[in-house]
């Protein structure tokens, strides 16, 4: 089935593209507006806030179905929000001629992880040549880690929240053992259950809840 980019993962490229309610000539010298509009942009155009963000809902649509093509095994919601913003910012193109790609769709995550550090350079105009982006070199940063963030997807059991541990990577794992330990000693989590907890990969609803947002809100300020 068809995922849809969740409002996670829109944040993440509205945080990075910026958004700028008058015309400007971008350095291709195309006008733009917006978050990158160009389609319907000219000198002297003015919109507003809500005009913005239909204008990127609606951007952003190819990149959603180009995913959705070129992908052949099942993410979760966070992987593909990763990806659809790695698409707006990189091109449809450069995705599906990357490693990154190709190692998602044999099912080697950890590897397709790395390969989003790869893509910070851009071309220095005067001397043609590659040289590292700070600014793209954050948002790859960005969505690797939302990429590495898992799902909690949860059922009801016995008035508990039981978590379905099962898909996740070994980043994925990882970083939710971090948030774990770090949510135990600040106290958010029973210190005396933690070790059964632990074992038997079981939280509340409220800690489950915490954690979740937690693990978003770490990454979409």
């Amino acid at each position: 089935m068809a995922l849809r980019l969740s409002q996670t993962g829109l944040n993440l490229i509205k945080q990075f593209e910026g958004c700028l309610l008058k015309a400007y000539k971008c350095p291709a010298g195309i006008w733009t507006i917006g978050y990158g509009h160009t389609g319907s942009a000219k000198e002297g155009q003015v919109i507003s806030q809500k005009q913005a963000d239909d204008l990127l809902e609606k951007d952003v649509q190819k990149f959603v179905e180009g995913v959705n093509r070129f992908i052949k095994v099942e993410l979760n919601q966070n992987q593909f929000d990763a990806l659809v913003s790695f698409a707006f910012n990189c091109g449809l193109g450069s995705l599906q001629s990357s490693t990154l790609l190709n190692f998602i769709n044999i099912k080697q995550f950890d590897k397709a992880a790395l390969e989003f550090d790869k893509w910070n350079k851009v071309r220095n105009p005067k001397t043609k040549q590659l040289e590292v982006s700070t600014g793209l070199t954050r948002r790859r940063s960005e969505e690797k880690a939302l990429f590495n963030t898992p799902v909690i997807k949860t059922e009801e059991k016995k008035g508990e929240i039981v978590l379905n541990l099962m898909n996740l990577n070994g980043s994925q794992f990882q970083m939710l053992a971090k948030v774990y330990e770090n949510a135990r000693k600040k106290g958010l989590l029973s210190s005396d259950k933690w070790e059964k907890k632990a074992s038997d990969k079981t939280l509340t609803v409220d800690e489950a809840t915490f954690l979740n947002g937690v693990i978003l809100g770490s990454l979409i300020k």
